[in-house]
């Protein structure tokens, strides 16, 4: 599993006006007590860029990488 291997696994959605919320569905619970991270109402395509944005511009500890995920820093994750 990856994230046993300190890799982050993020989850999006296809619904453009809906979010990934792990709470609701029990394969999503299931997702958030292995360790994967929702991407709230970022698109598939928004959050690669992203991590490619992350990883290119800080640091690739997947501490850092996660949490960087998670912080809203031009509008795309709408709160």
């Amino acid at each position: 599993m990856l994230s046993k291997e300190n890799v982050p696994v993020f989850i999006t959605t296809q619904n453009p006006f809906g979010e990934a919320d792990l709470t609701i569905y029990e394969v999503g619970q299931k997702a958030l007590k292995a360790g994967a991270i929702s991407c709230k109402d970022m698109t598939s395509e928004t959050a690669l860029v992203k991590l490619m944005w992350i990883l290119g511009n800080f640091s690739k500890d997947a501490k850092t990488v996660r949490e960087l995920m998670q912080k809203n820093f031009v509008g795309e994750i709408h709160e």
